[in-house]
């Protein structure tokens, strides 16, 4: 295969290359070695119908197989793609030749030493519209100071509030955002302080924190 990019995107999917991983919406998506290696070789070659004796010779390159054996993988493949229509949305049958990937795709490499930050809007633990307002005020100020820093790419609030509201988990927003890190926290307001809890950095690889603390401060 040729150079690799860092992720390939087609309609709500997003292939992360260097991590193997098949994402929807962020949400991680569990595929067999060989049909991620089949996924890849297609997506790879959009547009291309790709041979079934190149699908043989990369993915099972050094085994004996038959030609049912790609087919099983691509029934999974469309499965787990929610591939099912006719026609289809992203791979197409060429008889008694090969298969094409027919979705546009968009591919993106990632820039050298730079990171990116998905800061999410603070939780309100009260649920009142003065929390919720502080919250995004907080997420908003933070994403103002951190976008000063070389090397450190921010996503907007804007995103990563509507992607919060669809997806539900910090960890999927920051994959659907293409983040490597994310920060999370929660406020809430007592009679005379702001409380902010469990302020934490996260890594989207990673089950804990980077770092967090706890914060308190007077109102004004």
């Amino acid at each position: 295969m040729t150079d690799l990019p860092d992720s390939i995107r087609f309609g709500d999917f997003e292939i992360q290359v260097p991590a193997r991983q098949l994402l929807r919406a962020g949400e991680d998506i569990v595929l067999q070695p060989k049909v991620f290696d089949t996924l890849l070789l297609l997506a790879q070659n959009a547009g291309r119908v790709v041979a079934k004796d190149e699908l043989l010779n990369e993915v099972w390159a050094g085994t004996i197989v038959t030609e049912n054996a790609i087919a099983r993988v691509i029934s999974v493949l469309r499965k787990a793609l929610d591939d099912k229509s006719s026609p289809a949305r992203f791979i197409r049958a060429v008889p008694r030749v090969g298969y094409q990937f027919i979705a546009p795709i968009e591919q993106q490499d990632a820039v050298e030493n730079e990171r990116a930050l998905a800061v999410l809007p603070f939780r309100h633990l009260a649920d009142l519209d003065a929390e919720r307002g502080l919250g995004l005020g907080i997420a908003e100020a933070l994403i103002s100071r951190l976008s000063q820093l070389p090397d450190l790419v921010v996503r907007p609030l804007s995103s990563s509030s509507e992607a919060l509201s669809r997806l539900g988990e910090p960890i999927k927003v920051a994959r659907y955002l293409q983040a490597s890190d994310y920060l999370e926290g929660s406020v809430q307001l007592s009679r005379d302080s702001v409380h902010g809890e469990d302020l934490a950095g996260r890594h989207v690889n990673d089950l804990g924190p980077i770092w967090s603390f706890i914060c308190a401060g007077q109102q004004a």
